[in-house]
């Protein structure tokens, strides 16, 4: 955060240079007056950017953080264990060729640990026994 600011005022202050130099090289047609209102405005527009592309870095970090995020499931009964990804690996290898995988809208997965079976339910109609022995 203070290296942003840092970066921030940096932009300010070049950008306060580059308009009091353009101010000295048209003062001679312009009021000074008017000339202060110009980098008065150009003050206000690169403050209000910069304040605006803090709130989108602050927000897409946000946002990294949750996507990040990944837990892994494991379930063991009686000595065995069987990760999530591993479940869901043998139930599609058991149903290839049974049904068409691309036509899948809904799955459902009832993983009964004492048969050690997976029913599946697919598209709330078609059922399946996946037997992990």
């Amino acid at each position: 955060m203070p290296h942003r600011k840092k970066v921030l005022d940096e932009v300010i202050d070049s950008v306060n240079t580059a308009a009091k130099v353009t101010s000295k090289k048209i003062s001679t047609t312009l009021n000074k007056e008017s000339v202060k209102k110009a980098v008065d405005g150009v003050k206000d527009t690169v403050g209000g950017l910069a304040e605006e592309g803090e709130k989108v870095v602050k927000t897409t970090a946000r946002k990294a953080k949750k996507v990040t995020l990944k837990p892994e499931l494991f379930i063991e009964y009686q000595g065995n264990q069987i990760s999530q990804e591993d479940l869901i690996s043998r139930v599609y290898s058991s149903l290839e060729g049974k049904t068409d995988l691309l036509k899948v809208k809904s799955l459902k997965l009832y993983f009964n640990v004492s048969e050690n079976k997976v029913y599946v339910v697919i598209n709330t109609s078609d059922t399946y026994i996946v037997d992990l022995n």
